[in-house]
Protein backbone atom coordinates (compact mmCIF):
# COMPACT_ATOMS: atom_id res chain seq x y z
CA UNK A 1 0.00 0.00 0.00
CA UNK A 2 2.89 2.41 0.79
CA UNK A 3 4.96 1.38 -2.33
CA UNK A 4 2.82 3.77 -4.72
CA UNK A 5 3.48 7.13 -2.26
CA UNK A 6 7.04 5.98 -1.89
CA UNK A 7 7.95 5.80 -5.90
CA UNK A 8 5.04 7.82 -7.72
CA UNK A 9 6.79 10.16 -10.71
CA UNK A 10 4.38 12.88 -8.96
CA UNK A 11 5.41 14.51 -5.57
CA UNK A 12 6.67 10.93 -4.25
CA UNK A 13 6.88 11.01 0.19
CA UNK A 14 9.86 10.48 1.96
CA UNK A 15 9.07 11.10 5.19
CA UNK A 16 8.28 7.79 6.74
CA UNK A 17 6.40 8.83 9.14
CA UNK A 18 3.64 10.71 6.73
CA UNK A 19 3.78 7.79 4.73
CA UNK A 20 2.66 5.50 7.94
CA UNK A 21 -0.04 7.61 8.53
CA UNK A 22 -1.33 7.87 5.16
CA UNK A 23 -1.31 3.67 4.76
CA UNK A 24 -2.56 3.49 8.18
CA UNK A 25 -5.91 5.50 7.44
CA UNK A 26 -6.22 4.02 4.16
CA UNK A 27 -5.99 0.25 5.71
CA UNK A 28 -8.82 1.19 8.22
CA UNK A 29 -11.08 3.07 5.73
CA UNK A 30 -11.12 -0.47 3.71
CA UNK A 31 -11.62 -2.48 7.15
CA UNK A 32 -7.73 -3.42 7.22
CA UNK A 33 -6.62 -2.00 9.73
CA UNK A 34 -5.62 -5.29 12.02
CA UNK A 35 -4.09 -6.94 8.99
CA UNK A 36 -0.87 -4.87 8.22
CA UNK A 37 1.43 -7.16 9.01
CA UNK A 38 -0.59 -10.05 6.90
CA UNK A 39 1.75 -11.98 4.01
CA UNK A 40 -0.41 -11.88 0.56
CA UNK A 41 -1.23 -15.92 0.87
CA UNK A 42 -2.44 -15.23 4.43
CA UNK A 43 -5.36 -12.70 3.00
CA UNK A 44 -8.23 -13.58 1.51
CA UNK A 45 -9.42 -12.68 -1.74
CA UNK A 46 -11.81 -10.20 -0.70
CA UNK A 47 -9.22 -8.96 1.76
CA UNK A 48 -6.83 -9.05 -1.61
CA UNK A 49 -9.40 -7.05 -3.46
CA UNK A 50 -9.38 -4.44 -0.56
CA UNK A 51 -5.69 -4.00 -0.16
CA UNK A 52 -5.65 -3.47 -4.25
CA UNK A 53 -8.36 -0.37 -3.92
CA UNK A 54 -6.32 0.43 -0.67
CA UNK A 55 -2.73 0.76 -3.15
CA UNK A 56 -4.47 2.74 -5.28
CA UNK A 57 -6.87 5.37 -3.65
CA UNK A 58 -3.88 6.04 -1.05
CA UNK A 59 -2.20 7.91 -3.68
CA UNK A 60 -5.14 10.18 -4.32
CA UNK A 61 -6.26 9.77 -7.36
CA UNK A 62 -8.78 12.04 -9.68
CA UNK A 63 -10.51 8.86 -11.37
CA UNK A 64 -10.25 4.84 -10.01
CA UNK A 65 -10.63 2.51 -13.08
CA UNK A 66 -12.34 -1.04 -11.42
CA UNK A 67 -12.36 -3.88 -14.24
CA UNK A 68 -14.76 -6.62 -13.04
CA UNK A 69 -13.40 -5.76 -9.35
CA UNK A 70 -16.00 -8.15 -7.91
CA UNK A 71 -15.81 -10.70 -10.60
CA UNK A 72 -14.38 -13.40 -8.89
CA UNK A 73 -15.70 -13.38 -5.45
CA UNK A 74 -18.69 -15.16 -4.05
CA UNK A 75 -22.45 -14.31 -4.05
CA UNK A 76 -22.06 -13.05 -0.28
CA UNK A 77 -18.42 -11.45 -0.13
CA UNK A 78 -19.53 -9.58 -3.46
CA UNK A 79 -22.49 -8.34 -2.38
CA UNK A 80 -20.46 -6.67 0.98
CA UNK A 81 -17.64 -5.27 -1.44
CA UNK A 82 -20.38 -3.38 -3.23
CA UNK A 83 -22.24 -1.52 -0.17
CA UNK A 84 -17.97 -0.82 0.69
CA UNK A 85 -16.86 0.44 -2.42
CA UNK A 86 -19.62 2.55 -2.30
CA UNK A 87 -19.27 4.18 1.03
CA UNK A 88 -15.33 4.41 0.15
CA UNK A 89 -16.74 6.47 -3.07
CA UNK A 90 -18.92 8.56 -0.81
CA UNK A 91 -16.30 9.16 1.60
CA UNK A 92 -13.52 10.34 -0.80
CA UNK A 93 -15.25 12.11 -3.06
CA UNK A 94 -13.46 10.22 -5.97
CA UNK A 95 -14.88 9.29 -9.17
CA UNK A 96 -15.10 5.39 -10.07
CA UNK A 97 -15.57 3.99 -13.31
CA UNK A 98 -16.60 0.41 -12.99
CA UNK A 99 -16.77 -2.01 -15.70
CA UNK A 100 -18.83 -4.93 -15.50
CA UNK A 101 -20.98 -6.95 -17.36
CA UNK A 102 -23.49 -7.70 -14.52
CA UNK A 103 -26.63 -5.83 -14.95
CA UNK A 104 -27.58 -5.68 -11.50
CA UNK A 105 -23.88 -4.63 -9.82
CA UNK A 106 -23.93 -2.07 -12.63
CA UNK A 107 -27.48 -0.92 -11.41
CA UNK A 108 -26.48 -1.18 -7.72
CA UNK A 109 -23.42 0.73 -8.21
CA UNK A 110 -24.14 3.25 -10.40
CA UNK A 111 -24.92 7.05 -10.23
CA UNK A 112 -24.91 7.02 -14.17
CA UNK A 113 -24.82 3.74 -16.02
CA UNK A 114 -23.13 3.91 -19.51
CA UNK A 115 -24.49 0.74 -21.66
CA UNK A 116 -21.77 -0.62 -24.34
CA UNK A 117 -22.82 -2.57 -27.12
CA UNK A 118 -20.09 -4.11 -29.73
CA UNK A 119 -17.82 -0.91 -28.95
CA UNK A 120 -21.14 1.44 -29.44
CA UNK A 121 -22.73 3.95 -26.68
CA UNK A 122 -26.43 3.01 -26.51
CA UNK A 123 -27.48 4.88 -23.70
CA UNK A 124 -26.16 6.80 -20.68
CA UNK A 125 -28.33 7.90 -18.01
CA UNK A 126 -29.25 7.22 -14.24
CA UNK A 127 -29.74 3.82 -13.45
CA UNK A 128 -33.17 4.01 -12.60
CA UNK A 129 -33.68 5.59 -16.34
CA UNK A 130 -31.94 2.93 -17.76
CA UNK A 131 -34.10 0.21 -15.63
CA UNK A 132 -37.22 1.76 -16.74
CA UNK A 133 -37.27 3.00 -19.77
CA UNK A 134 -34.12 1.43 -22.00
CA UNK A 135 -33.58 3.47 -24.80
CA UNK A 136 -33.18 0.10 -27.44
CA UNK A 137 -33.92 -3.56 -27.26
CA UNK A 138 -30.19 -4.07 -26.77
CA UNK A 139 -30.11 -2.26 -23.85
CA UNK A 140 -33.62 -4.05 -22.49
CA UNK A 141 -31.71 -7.43 -23.17
CA UNK A 142 -28.39 -5.78 -20.84
CA UNK A 143 -31.15 -5.09 -18.43
CA UNK A 144 -32.31 -8.59 -18.18
CA UNK A 145 -35.76 -7.56 -16.92
CA UNK A 146 -37.98 -7.29 -19.99
CA UNK A 147 -39.77 -9.77 -22.24
CA UNK A 148 -39.45 -8.39 -26.14
CA UNK A 149 -42.46 -9.47 -28.43
CA UNK A 150 -41.99 -8.80 -32.31
CA UNK A 151 -44.80 -8.00 -34.30
CA UNK A 152 -46.41 -5.20 -35.74
CA UNK A 153 -48.09 -1.95 -34.65
CA UNK A 154 -51.70 -1.95 -35.49
CA UNK A 155 -52.36 2.48 -34.54
CA UNK A 156 -53.39 1.57 -30.16
CA UNK A 157 -52.83 -2.31 -30.49
CA UNK A 158 -49.96 -4.45 -31.41
CA UNK A 159 -50.17 -7.66 -33.28
CA UNK A 160 -48.12 -10.43 -31.87
CA UNK A 161 -48.54 -14.06 -33.29
CA UNK A 162 -52.38 -14.69 -32.84
CA UNK A 163 -53.11 -11.54 -29.80
CA UNK A 164 -54.17 -7.74 -30.64
CA UNK A 165 -52.21 -6.77 -27.20
CA UNK A 166 -53.56 -3.12 -26.23
CA UNK A 167 -51.18 -0.03 -25.83
CA UNK A 168 -52.10 3.26 -24.72
CA UNK A 169 -50.83 5.35 -27.68
CA UNK A 170 -49.79 5.32 -30.98
CA UNK A 171 -48.44 1.92 -31.57
CA UNK A 172 -48.39 2.11 -35.91
CA UNK A 173 -44.56 2.23 -36.17
CA UNK A 174 -43.85 -0.36 -33.29
CA UNK A 175 -41.96 -3.77 -34.32
CA UNK A 176 -41.57 -4.69 -30.76
CA UNK A 177 -43.59 -5.12 -27.46
CA UNK A 178 -41.85 -4.93 -24.22
CA UNK A 179 -42.74 -5.91 -20.79
CA UNK A 180 -40.80 -6.11 -17.75
CA UNK A 181 -41.14 -9.41 -16.08
CA UNK A 182 -42.26 -7.96 -12.97
CA UNK A 183 -45.18 -6.27 -13.95
CA UNK A 184 -46.68 -9.35 -15.45
CA UNK A 185 -49.48 -11.04 -13.66
CA UNK A 186 -50.55 -15.16 -13.78
CA UNK A 187 -53.80 -15.72 -13.81
CA UNK A 188 -55.09 -12.08 -13.12
CA UNK A 189 -58.65 -11.79 -14.75
CA UNK A 190 -58.96 -7.61 -15.16
CA UNK A 191 -61.08 -5.66 -17.93
CA UNK A 192 -58.73 -3.67 -20.07
CA UNK A 193 -55.72 -5.60 -19.02
CA UNK A 194 -53.33 -6.93 -22.00
CA UNK A 195 -52.65 -11.01 -21.87
CA UNK A 196 -51.34 -13.84 -23.22
CA UNK A 197 -52.46 -17.42 -22.87
CA UNK A 198 -49.40 -19.93 -22.09
CA UNK A 199 -48.11 -23.38 -21.31
CA UNK A 200 -46.05 -23.44 -17.79
CA UNK A 201 -42.99 -24.72 -18.40
CA UNK A 202 -40.82 -24.28 -14.64
CA UNK A 203 -40.23 -21.94 -12.31
CA UNK A 204 -36.77 -20.91 -10.35
CA UNK A 205 -36.86 -19.63 -6.87
CA UNK A 206 -34.35 -16.80 -6.22
CA UNK A 207 -34.86 -15.97 -2.31
CA UNK A 208 -37.13 -13.16 -2.26
CA UNK A 209 -38.74 -13.19 -5.62
CA UNK A 210 -39.74 -15.89 -8.01
CA UNK A 211 -39.68 -16.16 -11.29
CA UNK A 212 -42.14 -18.18 -13.88
CA UNK A 213 -41.00 -19.69 -17.21
CA UNK A 214 -43.71 -19.83 -19.89
CA UNK A 215 -43.33 -21.39 -23.22
CA UNK A 216 -43.95 -18.27 -25.74
CA UNK A 217 -46.60 -18.81 -28.89
CA UNK A 218 -44.05 -18.55 -31.60
CA UNK A 219 -40.71 -19.50 -30.10
CA UNK A 220 -38.77 -19.55 -26.49
CA UNK A 221 -39.55 -18.85 -23.30
CA UNK A 222 -40.92 -15.42 -21.41
CA UNK A 223 -40.89 -14.52 -17.82
CA UNK A 224 -42.96 -13.42 -15.65
CA UNK A 225 -41.40 -12.57 -11.75
CA UNK A 226 -43.37 -12.76 -8.54
CA UNK A 227 -42.03 -11.16 -5.64
CA UNK A 228 -42.43 -12.93 -2.39
CA UNK A 229 -43.47 -9.43 -0.16
CA UNK A 230 -46.67 -9.43 -2.40
CA UNK A 231 -48.14 -12.78 -1.93
CA UNK A 232 -47.02 -16.76 -1.13
CA UNK A 233 -45.67 -18.46 -3.89
CA UNK A 234 -48.04 -19.79 -6.52
CA UNK A 235 -47.99 -23.32 -7.10
CA UNK A 236 -48.13 -24.10 -11.29
CA UNK A 237 -48.83 -27.28 -13.34
CA UNK A 238 -46.22 -27.50 -15.73
CA UNK A 239 -47.78 -28.63 -19.09
CA UNK A 240 -50.97 -26.34 -18.12
CA UNK A 241 -51.74 -23.29 -19.43
CA UNK A 242 -52.18 -20.02 -17.54
CA UNK A 243 -53.18 -16.29 -18.26
CA UNK A 244 -50.83 -14.15 -17.97
CA UNK A 245 -51.88 -10.14 -17.99
CA UNK A 246 -50.52 -6.82 -17.76
CA UNK A 247 -51.37 -3.10 -17.68
CA UNK A 248 -51.05 -1.52 -21.02
CA UNK A 249 -49.63 1.47 -19.74
CA UNK A 250 -46.49 -0.26 -18.38
CA UNK A 251 -45.77 -1.96 -22.15
CA UNK A 252 -42.84 0.01 -23.95
CA UNK A 253 -42.50 0.03 -27.80
CA UNK A 254 -39.63 -0.11 -29.84
CA UNK A 255 -38.91 0.99 -33.83
CA UNK A 256 -37.48 -1.43 -36.82
CA UNK A 257 -34.20 0.10 -35.32
CA UNK A 258 -34.69 -1.04 -31.84
CA UNK A 259 -34.86 1.95 -30.55
CA UNK A 260 -37.28 3.14 -28.06
CA UNK A 261 -40.38 4.86 -29.38
CA UNK A 262 -41.09 8.76 -27.80
CA UNK A 263 -44.74 8.21 -26.85
CA UNK A 264 -46.28 11.80 -25.05
CA UNK A 265 -48.70 9.33 -23.18
CA UNK A 266 -45.69 7.03 -21.84
CA UNK A 267 -43.90 10.45 -21.01
CA UNK A 268 -46.82 11.72 -19.02
CA UNK A 269 -47.83 8.24 -17.13
CA UNK A 270 -43.74 7.84 -16.07
CA UNK A 271 -44.20 11.76 -14.64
Amino acid sequence: VAFGLKYRQDNPLKDSGEIQKNVRNMLDLVGLSDLENRRVGQLSGGQKQRVSLARTLVCQPKICLLDEPLGALDANLRERMAIELRRIREALQVTFLHVTGNETEALAMGDRVVVLNKGQICQIDKPSKVFATPSSTEVARFVNAYNLFPGEGLESRFSYYHYELPYVGDASRACYYGIRYDQMKISADKAGEACLTAKFITSEFEGARIKYFFERPDTGVFEAEMHLGEGDPMILVQGEKYRVSWNPEDALLFDISGSIMNDSNRTEALQ
